[in-house]
């Protein structure tokens, strides 16, 4: 399209649209993004020239999808983030014990933001609380909690110095260790983290791995981060790839 943008009205599509844009000439595409469609929502694209623009839904829409493993499997908790504001019966925007945990940040409430179909937490440069810098969590502690099955979720993870996202499972009642870290990125290490911890003898023990690829975008795409859980064994996944095992 010519001009300084077009508005897309996506309100009749439901799971995540890929967004091209292409050449009508040769075909090549020369830039392509994600949104989620939803009720009352519309894209603005910003112009490119003499541009086709292809909107198509992908195969990773919000639709359930079964586990990447085998079973006879029954949805227990889900959230698609479609209202305007957090849950607070899944929901909420702290730890067990409070706004601030390991790292350098507060996390306030007031940056966990949904928006278009998807959960944003803000971080800001921002000193709070004795804190250097403000951040945002969610926890479903008091919430929702389940021993053993599988837990998964869609992520677009920042690569930057100073970040530390993370997706992870703690006990209830709270306790530590044990502690499942589904996934951990720490800093601008490309590397994906997957940590199970655990005491023995009254000593904190643990054991994971990492993953990473070099045509894995962490943040230009939604990606899969899961879990399997049972008695005697635990697994990870990425994009329904077992990356680790335990």
């Amino acid at each position: 399209p010519n001009g300084p943008q077009i508005t897309m009205d996506l309100s009749g599509a439901q799971g995540t649209m890929a967004v091209e844009w292409m050449n009508p000439i040769d075909g090549t595409i020369s830039d392509r993004t994600t949104v989620e469609g939803g009720a009352q929502r519309e894209l603005k694209i910003g112009s490119g020239g003499d541009r086709v623009v292809i909107v198509t839904r992908t195969e990773d829409g919000k639709k359930t999808k079964a586990p990447p493993v085998e079973g006879k499997w029954k949805l227990s908790f889900e959230d698609n983030f479609d209202g305007d504001k957090l849950d607070s019966t899944k929901w909420i925007p702290g730890y067990e014990w409070g706004q601030t945990h390991n790292y350098n940040a507060y996390c306030d409430p007031a940056n966990v933001l949904i928006e278009n179909g998807l959960l944003r937490l803000k971080v800001e440069d921002k000193p709070s609380h004795d804190k250097k810098y403000t951040s945002a969590v969610i926890t479903s502690y008091n919430k929702f909690s389940q021993k053993y099955g599988y837990f998964e979720g869609r992520f677009k993870i920042p690569m930057a110095k100073g970040f530390w996202p993370a997706f992870w499972m703690l006990p209830y009642p709270q306790h530590w260790p044990p502690e499942v870290d589904i996934f951990e990125t720490i800093k601008d290490d490309p590397k994906v983290y997957m940590t199970y911890h655990w005491s023995e003898d009254g000593k904190h023990k643990s054991s994971g791995k990492h993953w990473t690829d070099k045509d894995f975008s962490y943040s230009g795409d939604l990606h899969t981060y899961g879990l399997l859980w049972e008695p005697d064994k635990i697994v990870w996944y990425i994009d329904g790839v077992e990356r680790a095992r335990f």
